[in-house]
C-alpha cells in the first residue's frame, strides 16, 4: 500500500513538473514574440535600400550596417546568411494568392560558424517590408512553395537552407527582409532586392 501511494505521488510530481516546464515554454514563447514585434515596429525600413539586384547601399537606420542583395553573404556574431533568390509565384493547384497579388518566395541559406547551436524561426527572425510596409509571413505561400520553410535547429559548423513567402501586390517594387539570428537583439542583417518588372 505504501509503494503504491509513493508511485502515486511521483505520478503526480511528474505530472505537475512537466505542466509546469510546457507553461513557462509557452510564457517565454510570448515573451520573446513580443519583442520580436516591438522591435519589428521600431527598426521599421531602411531609408536608403539597394538600387537594384546587383548593387547595394549603406543603410542609416539599422546601426550603420549594410543592405545586402541577392547572393551577397551578411554575417554576424559568427552567423553567415545569403538570400539565394527572390522568386515570384502564382500558387498551384490548391493555393493561390488573391486576385491582383503574387506569392514572394525569398531563400535563404544560413550557416552557424560559432561554437554553440543557433535557432532559427521564419516567424520570429524575420521581418519584412514590401514598398516600406511591413508584410507578415504567409503560410500558403509556404505551402505552395513546398520546399520548406527556413525553420530549425543549426549546429555549429552546419547550414540551413529553406525559404520566407509572403503575399504582395503584383506591382510590387521593393522588398526588404530584416534578419535577426539571435531573437533577443536587435540587431539585424537587412537584405534588399527589386522588382525589375514592376509598373510605374
Amino acid at each position: 500500500m505504501e509503494n503504491t501511494r509513493n508511485n502515486s505521488e511521483n505520478n503526480m510530481s511528474q505530472h505537475v513538473g512537466f505542466y509546469l516546464k510546457s507553461a513557462a515554454r509557452y510564457c517565454l514563447t510570448v515573451i520573446l514574440f513580443s519583442l520580436y514585434l516591438a522591435g519589428c515596429v521600431k527598426i521599421g525600413p531602411t531609408e536608403q535600400t539597394g538600387a537594384s539586384l546587383a548593387s547595394g547601399e549603406s543603410s542609416t537606420e539599422v546601426t550603420q550596417k549594410s543592405v545586402y542583395n541577392i547572393n551577397e553573404t551578411a554575417e554576424q556574431d559568427n552567423v553567415r546568411a545569403t538570400l539565394l533568390s527572390v522568386t515570384m509565384s502564382g500558387g498551384n493547384d490548391y493555393w493561390k494568392p488573391k486576385n491582383g497579388y503574387v506569392y514572394l518566395i525569398c531563400e535563404f541559406e544560413i550557416e552557424n560558424g560559432g561554437q554553440e547551436e543557433i535557432s532559427v524561426s521564419s516567424i520570429l527572425s524575420f521581418c519584412t517590408y514590401i514598398d516600406g510596409e511591413k508584410r507578415d509571413l504567409s503560410l500558403m505561400a509556404g505551402v505552395a512553395y513546398g520546399e520548406g520553410t527556413v525553420d530549425g535547429t543549426i549546429l555549429p559548423g552546419e547550414t540551413l537552407r529553406g525559404a520566407v513567402g509572403y503575399e504582395v501586390p503584383e506591382n510590387w517594387k521593393k522588398l526588404e527582409i530584416h534578419f535577426t539570428p539571435d531573437m533577443m537583439s536587435k540587431n539585424a542583417m537587412v537584405f534588399s532586392a527589386k522588382n525589375s518588372g514592376a509598373k510605374g
